[in-house]
């Protein structure tokens, strides 16, 4: 499957949206805007430290 070229409709409606986030992402709250970001790390945090532990402990006790 080839990549989608730079001037397809969707990359086109993707930098819509991320316009569109940013605008919004100016008008909220400090507050608002520091609970999204903690929001997005814990949820990080939940989806790759399992991980990484079980990695770690297959490294150490072959």
């Amino acid at each position: 499957m080839l990549p989608e070229s730079s001037s397809s409709p969707h990359h086109h409606e993707n930098d819509a949206v991320k316009h569109e986030n940013a605008a919004q992402a100016s008008q909220r709250s400090f507050s608002e805007r520091v609970k999204a970001t903690g929001t997005t790390i814990v949820h990080h945090a939940k989806k790759h430290t399992g991980v990484g532990i079980v990695c770690a402990v297959a490294y150490f006790d072959p």
